[in-house]
């Protein structure tokens, strides 16, 4: 009985020695990645305790020690918030943009979203890696923050090709400093939303190859449907016209066309 007690001692002793040596020298960034992975085992210590001890994940000593007590980790984790942890990146940047003036340091967004229930810190680093990587994503500080929906569209016209995929556009966008992906969503609510209001991948139109008098010939015939871009947009939707996408490249602007073919007057 004896020996058998030494030896489940010994083998406890040998796990928490290779424990402390797998994660010696752990950062609190490192620590938060390793935890956002198991959100889900992370409810009380006990629970914890024995999660971390059969997958070999930090310990609670390692928690206490980075952020000095197990319930500041969940605090900060935002652990048990159920909106904060079911939404995907595409609204957390809906709501981030929403406070980008609120965004500079670290520290200032910490203070500021724990006053306002807002995404943590530590949830911000979980979609985008880094805080900082958060920021140029989202373009914090930068002019582009300032362009309109209508700015918008007119250079998302002329690069329509390149509009397929998110992955396609975020790489193109890069090489070409154009509006970044989380502009897109933050005027058009998500990636897909812009492609449908702009009939990207509209076939009877795009690849069509219509021409600007074909155009005005069509938008003659609904001209009651043209006083506002939303109204023509839905009203196109619905009958399949000529998307303002199609409007914009042929005439720069949508009030242009409306000049053009004397609207209003």
């Amino acid at each position: 009985m004896t020996s058998k007690i030494i030896i489940n001692d010994t083998k406890a002793i040998a796990e928490n020695l290779n424990l402390k040596q797998k994660y010696k020298g752990i950062t609190k960034k490192e620590l938060i990645l390793i935890l956002t992975e198991h959100a889900d085992h992370i409810d009380t210590m006990e629970q914890w305790g024995e999660y971390a001890r059969i997958n070999t994940l930090p310990s609670l000593y390692l928690i206490i020690k980075h952020f000095s007590s197990f319930n500041n980790m969940k605090r900060e984790l935002a652990i048990g918030n159920i909106n904060r942890w079911d939404i995907t990146k595409e609204e957390l940047i809906l709501i981030l943009t929403e406070h980008a003036d609120h965004i500079d340091t670290v520290e200032q967004w910490r203070e500021y979203a724990s006053i306002h229930a807002l995404p943590s810190v530590d949830f911000i680093i979980k979609h985008f890696s880094s805080f900082n990587n958060m920021k140029k994503e989202l373009e914090i500080g930068t002019i582009n923050r300032s362009i309109t929906k209508k700015e918008l569209i007119l250079i998302l016209t002329e690069h329509a090709e390149y509009l397929n995929t998110t992955e396609q556009w975020s790489k193109f966008a890069s090489i070409h400093a154009l509006p970044s992906l989380p502009l897109i969503i933050k005027h058009f609510s998500s990636f897909n939303n812009m492609k449908k209001e702009l009939a990207i991948g509209n076939i009877n139109y795009i690849n069509r190859g219509i021409t600007k008098e074909e155009l005005i010939i069509i938008l003659k015939e609904h001209t009651n449907y043209l006083n506002t871009m939303g109204q023509w947009s839905k009203y196109a939707k619905k009958h399949a016209l000529p998307s303002l996408y199609l409007i914009i490249k042929h005439f720069s602007s949508f009030n242009n066309m409306k000049k053009e073919m004397a609207i209003d007057k």
